[in-house]
């Protein structure tokens, strides 16, 4: 998926947003992340620099340095060692999430973002396949259209149950103009004493953090 040439715009939101994760979930031990959309590798250069880290970004774009790889075709592989997942397409990160899913063998965070257009008089439709609505050919009104997507976004969260993976706590940061940033940590079933998903106490909004 190509990116937006504004990667980093709200930074400050999606460094919060990662922080209050790997401080509460990661804050032992070496954390392995792989960055799916890569970029200019900023947000992790900094992080980086605050947590211990192992680090892998790869991008579909080309760039010296890096390997250009499809991250969905990574995800879709079993034994990825990662436990942080970022997800940061600018666009749709539900093919990555749908993907990711099956092989979620151990506890793991994951941070998706999803552009400001997909809330605004444009739905995603690879969400709405996962609905089972087929409505390529329908224009809707930007109310509806927004509807559908807040919609879309909790069925798609909740896709991890079927696999057997509670969320054990979702947060969110709102840029209004821009996008929304989601935080989540996953854990399967067999290591989860106290499992919350999406619309329970531990959906966050991001002035909490």
């Amino acid at each position: 998926m190509q990116r937006s040439k504004t990667d980093n715009t709200n930074l400050a939101a999606k460094l919060e947003l990662r922080r209050h994760f790997l401080r509460k979930y990661h804050c032992t031990g070496r954390t392995e992340v792989l960055d799916c959309c890569q970029g200019d590798g900023r947000i992790w250069s900094v992080l980086g620099a605050e947590f211990n880290c192992g680090y892998w970004g790869v991008d579909i774009k080309p760039r010296k340095g890096r390997l250009k790889l499809d991250s969905v075709r990574i995800l879709q592989q079993p034994g990825w060692p990662q436990t942080v997942i970022d997800i940061d397409t600018y666009g749709s990160p539900w093919k990555h999430w749908a993907a990711m899913l099956p092989n979620v063998v151990r506890p793991v965070t994951v941070f998706l973002t999803i552009e400001a257009t997909m809330f605004s008089g444009a739905v995603d439709r690879w969400a709405l396949s996962a609905m089972g609505l087929r409505l390529s050919r329908l224009r809707l009104p930007p109310t509806i259209c927004g509807k559908l997507t807040d919609f879309s976004l909790r069925y798609c969260l909740a896709l991890c149950y079927n696999r057997g993976i509670d969320i054990v706590e979702a947060a969110q940061m709102d840029c209004p103009g821009n996008a929304r940033y989601i935080g989540v940590r996953l854990v399967p079933q067999s290591g989860v004493t106290k499992a919350h998903g999406p619309g329970d106490d531990h959906w966050v909004d991001g002035s909490h953090l």
